[in-house]
């Protein structure tokens, strides 16, 4: 299914992939000849103590015309996004075999030069991932859960009517 939220400004460049049921959406534009693909993950909550997380996890995959990809995994928080890791995978790698098992993970965020983390960071900010993105996924994520809790409902007061 997909669905855009209503009350989105028109600069707002995705478009939105939401299944029923999940706890994450799919974010999907196209840039300049580059396939964006960012996995939202909407759960506030981190599994163990059902703490409140400020921020949301995204996975974005940029993918060039030959295969290859950029894969960057970051924290998405009100006012900043926090690159967790970032990943080249090769085109060229075996179809038999899978690509990221082979792919060199990359250097540790934490070594990377700060003028490297900028110019990534302006990377993703020309393909739409910036931190204006929180507002909307925090949005998105409470009418997502209201929308699932709804779901449930007419699911169980369907069972137990049957």
């Amino acid at each position: 299914m997909i669905r855009k939220l209503k009350g989105l400004s028109d600069g707002f460049p995705f478009i939105i992939v939401d299944r029923p049921g999940k706890e994450y959406i799919s974010l999907t534009r196209v840039y300049q000849g580059e396939l964006i693909k960012a996995i939202a993950f909407l759960l506030h909550l981190d599994g163990k103590n059902h703490k409140y997380n400020d921020f949301f996890r995204i996975s974005v995959r940029v993918l060039k015309e030959n295969g290859t990809f950029l894969r960057i995994r970051c924290k998405v928080f009100v006012n900043e996004i926090t690159i967790l890791s970032l990943q080249v995978v090769n085109s060229e790698t075996s179809s038999k075999e899978p690509r990221s098992i082979y792919a060199y993970k990359g250097p540790d965020i934490k070594e990377m030069n700060g003028n490297l983390l900028n110019a990534i960071h302006k990377y993703l900010e020309n393909r739409g991932i910036k931190p204006s993105i929180y507002n909307f996924l925090d949005e998105y994520a409470w009418k997502k859960k209201n929308r699932e809790r709804l779901y449930w409902l007419k699911n169980f007061k369907k069972f137990v009517d049957s």
